[in-house]
Protein backbone atom coordinates (compact mmCIF):
# COMPACT_ATOMS: atom_id res chain seq x y z
CA UNK A 1 0.00 0.00 0.00
CA UNK A 2 1.26 4.12 -0.74
CA UNK A 3 -0.25 6.68 -0.62
CA UNK A 4 0.81 10.23 -0.87
CA UNK A 5 -1.43 13.56 -0.74
CA UNK A 6 -0.86 16.50 -2.81
CA UNK A 7 -2.09 20.74 -2.60
CA UNK A 8 -3.45 22.52 -5.27
CA UNK A 9 -3.82 26.16 -5.48
CA UNK A 10 -5.52 27.64 -8.68
CA UNK A 11 -4.39 24.67 -10.69
CA UNK A 12 -1.23 24.15 -9.61
CA UNK A 13 0.80 21.92 -7.26
CA UNK A 14 2.05 22.88 -4.27
CA UNK A 15 5.46 20.90 -3.55
CA UNK A 16 6.22 20.04 0.11
CA UNK A 17 8.14 22.57 1.79
CA UNK A 18 12.01 21.96 1.81
CA UNK A 19 12.20 24.13 5.42
CA UNK A 20 11.23 26.73 7.59
CA UNK A 21 10.64 29.95 5.03
CA UNK A 22 8.87 27.77 2.32
CA UNK A 23 6.74 26.38 4.71
CA UNK A 24 5.62 29.53 5.50
CA UNK A 25 5.71 31.09 2.30
CA UNK A 26 2.93 28.40 2.06
CA UNK A 27 0.91 28.67 4.42
CA UNK A 28 0.53 32.48 3.80
CA UNK A 29 -0.10 32.07 -0.03
CA UNK A 30 -2.42 29.39 1.01
CA UNK A 31 -4.25 31.86 3.74
CA UNK A 32 -7.05 33.30 3.12
CA UNK A 33 -7.93 31.16 0.22
CA UNK A 34 -9.96 28.00 -0.89
CA UNK A 35 -7.51 25.38 -1.88
CA UNK A 36 -7.59 21.39 -2.96
CA UNK A 37 -5.82 18.28 -1.03
CA UNK A 38 -5.79 15.60 -3.38
CA UNK A 39 -4.92 11.97 -1.55
CA UNK A 40 -3.87 9.15 -4.10
CA UNK A 41 -3.98 5.27 -2.84
CA UNK A 42 -2.65 2.48 -4.52
CA UNK A 43 -3.10 -0.90 -2.78
CA UNK A 44 -1.68 -4.15 -4.96
CA UNK A 45 -2.10 -7.79 -3.61
CA UNK A 46 -0.67 -9.84 -6.46
CA UNK A 47 -2.26 -9.45 -10.12
CA UNK A 48 -4.80 -7.23 -8.35
CA UNK A 49 -4.72 -3.90 -7.85
CA UNK A 50 -6.81 -1.13 -6.46
CA UNK A 51 -6.30 2.54 -7.25
CA UNK A 52 -8.25 5.48 -5.45
CA UNK A 53 -7.80 9.36 -5.21
CA UNK A 54 -10.28 11.45 -2.97
CA UNK A 55 -10.08 15.40 -2.94
CA UNK A 56 -11.04 17.51 -0.54
CA UNK A 57 -11.84 21.19 -0.56
CA UNK A 58 -9.68 23.61 1.92
CA UNK A 59 -11.06 26.68 3.24
CA UNK A 60 -8.19 28.37 4.70
CA UNK A 61 -9.36 31.55 6.66
CA UNK A 62 -7.05 34.70 6.99
CA UNK A 63 -4.41 34.27 9.11
CA UNK A 64 -1.87 36.89 10.82
CA UNK A 65 1.46 36.41 10.94
CA UNK A 66 1.60 35.08 14.67
CA UNK A 67 -0.91 32.55 13.64
CA UNK A 68 1.40 31.44 10.72
CA UNK A 69 4.69 30.97 12.99
CA UNK A 70 2.35 29.39 15.43
CA UNK A 71 1.48 26.97 12.70
CA UNK A 72 4.56 26.08 11.48
CA UNK A 73 6.63 25.78 14.66
CA UNK A 74 3.15 23.21 15.57
CA UNK A 75 3.67 21.65 12.30
CA UNK A 76 7.66 21.45 12.98
CA UNK A 77 7.14 19.94 15.95
CA UNK A 78 4.77 17.33 15.04
CA UNK A 79 7.11 16.01 12.30
CA UNK A 80 9.97 15.81 14.61
CA UNK A 81 7.96 13.23 16.44
CA UNK A 82 6.70 11.31 14.15
CA UNK A 83 8.99 7.83 13.74
CA UNK A 84 10.07 6.53 10.54
CA UNK A 85 8.58 3.20 9.78
CA UNK A 86 11.34 0.46 9.70
CA UNK A 87 11.76 -0.60 6.29
CA UNK A 88 13.15 -3.99 7.70
CA UNK A 89 10.13 -5.80 8.86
Amino acid sequence: MAADTVVVLNEKIIGKPAGKQEAIDTLTQLQGTTHEVITGVAMLKGAKQVLFADVTEVVFNPLTTEQILFMWRSISLTIKRVPTPSRNG
